[in-house]
């Protein structure tokens, strides 16, 4: 999993022939299509989606699942079930 970064751009001085909003979608494209380098989510953040992944499957194969049918030491994990 990665992520961009936060990039951000300051406009120094504006065209004749730009607009305002075509400056805004320029500077949108070059953050989120070209951004300059991914970087990895922390580990923390990449534990808690694989969990919330896991806690998703679990939900979609028995819908009548409740905490208790959770072993333990993952259920204490899943603290929003």
């Amino acid at each position: 999993m990665s992520t961009a970064r936060i990039v951000k751009y300051t406009v120094h001085h504006l065209s004749q022939t730009l607009e305002l909003s075509e400056v805004q979608q320029l500077a949108n494209v070059l953050a989120n299509v070209m951004t300059t380098r991914p970087t990895k989510l922390p580990m923390s953040t990449r534990c808690a989606h694989r969990l919330a992944d896991c806690a998703e499957r679990l939900l979609d194969a028995v819908p009548q699942l409740e905490s208790e049918m959770i072993p333990s030491p993952l259920r204490e994990r899943l603290w929003f079930l």
